[in-house]
This record gives structure tokens, C-alpha cells and sequence, in this order.
């Protein structure tokens, strides 16, 4: 019996200890699971500040070169703003007097191209004396001339350096099926109200201003698109879409790299494109064709409203769409010549040009 009890002793010490062990392992784990939880969602939170309490830039964002105002009082502020038009001044004037009393207002202007940038987040930070304003930027295919924007803040009186830094937090990635850049000009004998329609709508991956079933514009003889949509201003009508054509390279032409610009030009001057709207063209596409040799193939208007036809609310005179099919090449290879026919402008005349690198 002694031996008995003495052993049940022995075993309710060894389990008291085991418990103990296992105490002591569960509330570490705790401990190492806690630490990872607090120092990840730490790292995932922006880091303004260094040890001493300094503000310092976050990590990854890189300098922005930004135009920027700081107004302490109403006056100045309201008058930077006396010649914008009334539509201007409610989206741009932005805080009253009253805001003036317990801050100074800080007014950011930039330059952004919505076709190739989108503003995903804005944010800042202050301290003391000085504030850092983030823009987290996506980046989109595309290239559109660059338009002006504000920022306005309310800051502390105290604050005068003014940091701006910018982020691309995520990219589109640009496939070879789609058709990039496609770009509408519109010129009207007189102010018009338009409307333009897609007819496969459903291609479409990218629309600036934004297509909601449809355009609807108010088109100046100075060529000034207005969206009823937007309450915006445009100088031309962007879109890119899904591109299955097949490229057929039975005809064509083959240009090495350094001759491709001026063969370019001289192409889409013959098929009706202006200076401007060549030099838009080859500023977007330059890049793209520094190649030893480019297969080119020029889709004009009948081939162009086969693959993505329109319909506008009152007819052209004149309609221009061009999309360019270019293929890079190491070697030049032969390829019978594209026969392409000369286009004159008259009238009311709307011109389109885009393109499709084919890898």
C-alpha cells in the first residue's frame, strides 16, 4: 500500500510539472505570436517619426515636384482665384473665411496625367514647423498631356517647409492584345452639343474622361471638349480596349529603328494627320520603337470602325481613325508594301490615332 501511495505522489508531481512545462510554452508561444501580431501591423503602418519624435520622409516614397502656396488670410486666398470662371471657382475655392481663424491654409498645385496616373490615397503629416504630404499613385497604360490640379489643407500657423513625395503602389500591366492610346479630336464649323457611342463597348479597359453608355459633349470651334458628365474640359477623348485583331504581315512595311520617326511622320501627314496630332503620337510612341527594324501596318478608318465601330449623334465630314500595328524586329525582313491612300480634311472632321505593339 505504501508503495502505492507513494507512487501516485510521484505521478501527481510528475503531472503537476507537466503542466507547468506546457504552462510555461503555451504563454511563450503567446508571447512570440503577440510580438510578430504588434511589429507586422506596425511595419504596415506609415513610420512619420524617428526616435526622437522628428518627422522623417516614409519609406519608399520618393520627392515630388510640386508648386505650393501657404495663404493666413482670406483675402489673399480668394483673389489668387479672381480670374477662374464660376464653374472653377466652386471646385477650386474650397474653405471660407471662418476657416481662416485657427489655420493657415496650404494650397498644392501639380501637373497629373489621369491617363497613365490615378490618385489612390492623399495624406500628410505635420510637425512643428514642417508637414510631408503623400500621394499614393496607380499607375495605368497610357499617355495623355498632363493636366493641372489643387490640393488645399488646413495647417497649423506655426508650419512653414512644405514637403511633397509621391508612391506607385500598383501597376497595370500592359498586355500586347490591347490597342493603346486611341485618341479623339474633335473639329466642329461651330459649337456643337455631340454625343458618342462604342458599338462593342465591352472591349473597352480604360476611358478618360470616364464612358458611362456613352460621351456626351459640348465640342467649341477652338476644338474645347466639355463632358456634361465630368464638369471638366478636355482637349481630346481617350480610350483603350482588348485588341484581337490578327496581325497579318503580308503587307506592310519593314523601317530600321533610326528611320521609323521621320517615316512616320511623313505616313500620318498622308492619311490626314496634323503637326500636332503627329507630334502627340510620336512623343508617346518613341520609346517603343527604338528597335533595329519595325514591321508597321497602317489600320485606317474602315478596318479601325470593323474592330470598334462608333456612332455619333450628328456625322462627320470627315473621319479619321488610324491604329498602328508595329512589330519589333532584330533582322529586316521583306513584306510587300502597304498601298495606303491620301486624305484630305474638309468640314466638320473628327481624327483618331492608336496603336498596338506586337510582340
Amino acid at each position: 500500500m505504501k508503495n502505492n501511495n507513494s507512487n501516485k505522489k510521484q505521478n501527481k508531481k510528475i503531472d503537476s510539472k507537466l503542466l507547468i512545462i506546457i504552462g510555461i510554452i503555451i504563454a511563450i508561444v503567446g508571447i512570440v505570436i503577440s510580438y510578430i501580431i504588434i511589429n507586422h501591423n506596425k511595419s504596415s503602418e506609415p513610420v512619420d517619426e524617428d526616435r526622437n519624435g522628428n518627422l522623417v520622409v516614409r519609406k519608399g516614397y520618393e520627392k515630388l515636384d510640386t508648386k505650393h502656396k501657404i495663404y493666413d488670410n482670406y483675402e489673399e486666398y480668394y483673389y489668387m482665384y479672381i480670374n477662374l470662371t464660376d464653374e472653377e471657382k466652386e471646385k477650386y475655392i474650397e474653405m471660407s473665411e471662418e476657416d481662416f481663424k485657427e489655420n493657415n491654409i496650404l494650397v498644392i498645385s501639380y501637373n497629373i496625367d489621369y491617363c497613365n496616373e490615378t490618385i489612390k490615397k492623399f495624406d500628410y503629416k505635420s510637425s512643428e514647423d514642417r508637414i510631408n504630404v503623400y500621394y499614393d499613385l496607380n499607375h495605368n497604360c497610357g499617355v495623355c498631356i498632363p493636366e493641372k490640379d489643387i490640393k488645399t489643407i488646413k495647417i497649423d500657423k506655426n508650419i512653414k517647409k512644405v514637403y511633397t513625395y509621391y508612391k506607385m503602389f500598383s501597376e497595370k500591366r500592359c498586355d500586347q492584345d490591347i490597342v493603346y492610346k486611341p485618341i479623339m479630336y474633335i473639329y466642329p464649323e461651330k459649337d456643337m452639343d455631340l454625343t458618342i457611342k462604342f458599338k462593342t463597348p465591352d472591349l473597352l479597359t480604360y476611358t478618360y474622361p470616364k464612358y458611362n453608355d456613352l460621351w456626351n459633349v459640348h465640342v467649341t470651334k477652338d476644338s474645347n471638349i466639355y463632358d456634361y458628365n465630368t464638369d471638366r474640359n478636355y482637349y481630346g477623348l481617350y480610350w483603350e480596349a482588348i485588341d484581337n485583331t490578327k496581325l497579318d504581315m503580308s503587307t506592310g512595311f519593314v523601317v530600321s529603328g533610326e528611320e521609323t520617326v521621320e517615316f512616320l511622320e511623313e505616313k500620318l501627314e498622308y492619311l490626314g494627320l496634323n503637326e500636332r496630332e503627329i507630334n502627340e503620337f510620336i512623343v508617346y510612341w518613341i520609346d517603343k520603337i527604338d528597335n533595329n527594324y519595325n514591321y508597321i501596318y497602317f489600320r485606317t478608318t474602315d478596318e479601325v470602325n470593323k474592330y470598334m465601330p462608333l456612332e455619333f449623334s450628328e456625322e462627320p465630314d470627315t473621319l479619321i481613325r488610324i491604329i498602328v500595328d508595329i512589330k519589333p524586329l532584330d533582322e529586316k525582313i521583306e513584306v510587300k508594301e502597304q498601298q495606303l491612300t491620301k486624305v484630305e480634311r474638309n468640314g466638320y472632321t473628327i481624327v483618331e490615332w492608336g496603336g498596338t505593339i506586337h510582340k
